[in-house]
């Protein structure tokens, strides 16, 4: 998505303009939460993992949190499989570090 869709979505909720854009990068929690001032765990970070037969599932969470492996498959039914970077702009319109 990009900021552009991003900002536009937020606005229909009044949130257009609480986006934060750095130069420095943000491709890892760790330079993500450096380059605005915060704890790791007040980054949100995306997880892309392949449920099988070319359905994608993207996970939001803390950036200090690991996958419950047994929690991802009561909730999904398929062992957690991330999917290669080289297949995230296919399936999710980005690359990794993209977001």
């Amino acid at each position: 998505m990009s900021i552009e869709r991003a900002r536009a979505h937020l606005a229909r909720f009044g949130l257009g303009e609480r986006i934060l854009q750095t130069s420095a990068s943000s491709a890892t929690v760790a330079q993500a939460a450096a380059a605005v001032g915060t704890q790791p765990e007040r980054i949100a970070k995306s997880l892309t993992f392949d449920l099988g037969e070319g359905v994608t599932a993207l996970v939001v969470a803390a950036g200090d949190v690991v996958v419950d492996n047994r929690g991802f498959k009561d909730a999904f039914g398929v062992k957690a499989r991330m999917l290669p970077a080289a297949e995230l702009p296919g399936r999710v319109g980005f690359a990794a570090g993209g977001v």
